[in-house]
């Protein structure tokens, strides 16, 4: 699917990519369609793909398309277990984006919704002369909150909503940062301050629910191409 908005294509273009195979993955699926039209309403022509379509063989043939078409994504929102090896199209399945993906997206910022582990991969997308601007994700893993029918019976109904629109909110906090013209380096910080809020406003009525977020507050990390000498 492609939403297109009416600014130049070849400045302002996203990829959004969901695999939705699992309970972690298909939690984490609307708020990467929240993140497309978070991008479509910032000006962005976003491609997405989610389910089905998200696989390796697709996002890598879109993606030699865009860069033919000097098309390339600037921002890149993906939701995907994650490994030192890349990220993949279902949990230790076949790599779905990994460093010759990430070569063809090349100067963007991915957004990587993921468990990365020793971070070898992030570190090694963003050295070389094909590497990506940064990459903000989650060392060594990123927790999802349990079952909402869990979660329901812990706080109770509303309790629990606010619960889940509070993680949303801190997933989708980096990008709407950069998106509003923030360096990854602030929106990064503003959304550990986020999932530390987050982690206070829960302690003493639920500790398990406030663990969720404090450890996705320390574990959530930039990596940076670093700045070439003049």
């Amino acid at each position: 699917m492609k939403l297109r908005s009416k600014v130049n294509e070849l400045e302002h273009n996203a990829l959004v990519v969901a695999t939705g195979h699992d309970y972690a993955t298909r939690y984490l699926l609307p708020s990467a369609m929240e993140a497309e039209r978070l991008l479509v309403a910032a000006g962005y022509s976003v491609s997405s793909f989610y389910g089905n379509k998200a696989k390796c063989a697709i996002v890598y043939t879109h993606l030699c398309r865009c860069k033919r078409k000097g098309r390339i994504p600037r921002i890149a929102f993906l939701v995907a277990h994650g490994s030192n090896e890349g990220l993949h199209e279902k949990r230790r399945g076949e790599v779905l984006v990994d460093d010759n993906v990430c070569k063809l997206m090349r100067d963007a910022v991915i957004f990587a919704q993921s468990c990365l582990e020793s971070g070898r991969f992030p570190e090694s997308c963003t050295r070389g002369d094909a590497a990506v601007r940064a990459m903000v994700g989650f060392q060594p893993k990123l927790l999802v909150p349990p079952k909402r029918k869990w979660w329901r019976e812990l706080l109770g109904q509303e309790a629990a909503a606010t619960a889940h629109a509070e993680y949303n909110n801190c997933i989708l906090k980096p990008l709407r940062a950069v998106v509003s013209g923030a360096s990854e380096q602030h929106a990064t910080g503003g959304a550990v301050r986020a999932w530390d809020s987050a982690a206070t406003a829960f302690l003493g009525r639920d500790d398990r629910v406030a663990m969720v977020f404090q450890a996705n507050a320390t574990s959530i990390k930039l990596w940076k191409a670093p700045v070439a000498e003049l």
